[in-house]
């Protein structure tokens, strides 16, 4: 796998953000340290997410429900980079749990010789073990909707 574009010594632009009293802002090359998926594009001073555009290119990940703004669009508003990475990153953390659950419940159903599918999408073993585990863990019904 590749690695992200984090370039160290690059004199990151200024940005005007604001209108009764503008400020100057720019990338900050410390968002690397504590966003190591951070991916930089020296020519259009845009942050990425590095995992996601990977991803993205490996079609792992369809258009559906997918946010432009870390993948295709790039990201620019530095007075809002740190809460929206933040937040980025929570979701890939979330979505790695959900990840985790799915496949302790493919694992178990393994285990027991139980067939993944039935004859609908909906009526699967896996389905209606997910939606059971789903009556006291609302998240991944959440995950399981999307």
């Amino acid at each position: 796998m590749s690695i992200p574009n984090q370039p160290q010594n690059f004199a990151f632009p200024k940005r005007s953000f604001g209108e009764k009293k503008p400020e100057q802002r720019s990338f900050q090359s410390s968002w690397f340290d504590s966003y190591t998926w951070l991916n930089y594009d020296e020519s259009r001073d845009l942050a990425f997410c590095h995992l996601c555009m990977v991803a993205k290119k490996t079609g792992k990940i369809g258009n559906t429900k997918v946010d432009g703004s870390f993948i295709t669009e790039g990201f620019s508003n530095w007075k809002q980079a740190p809460t929206l990475s933040a937040g980025h990153a929570k979701e890939k953390v979330d979505n790695r749990t959900q990840l985790l659950k799915i496949l302790r419940s493919i694992r178990f159903l393994a285990r027991q010789g139980i067939a993944l599918r039935g004859h609908d999408g909906d009526e699967g073993n896996l389905m209606q073990l997910l939606q059971h585990h789903g009556e006291t863990d609302s998240s991944l019904l959440a995950c399981l909707e999307r």
